[in-house]
């Protein structure tokens, strides 16, 4: 039900609450709040791809190959 009422909010609004919400707000229940509703806006998968050419960027790599028989960490 809240899903529902955030959605109803329009963006000029949230724009103006955020960073009240922003003070009280429990962190870890807001990040985990993001992380669902991305979930469930992509149809129940993450679709990260955009992060492709700027992680490439970031590695100064030309494309993905480098990466070819390693394991890859995100320690965020």
């Amino acid at each position: 039900m809240l899903f529902k009422l955030k959605k109803m909010i329009p963006k000029g609004v949230k724009n103006i609450l955020r960073p009240i919400h922003n003070l009280v707000a429990n962190k870890y229940n807001t990040e985990l709040d993001y992380w669902e509703n991305t979930f469930r806006n992509e149809n129940r998968k993450f679709n990260n791809s955009f992060y492709k050419k700027i992680m490439l960027a970031m590695a100064q790599e030309p494309d993905d190959q480098f990466l070819h028989d390693k394991i890859v960490a995100d320690f965020g």
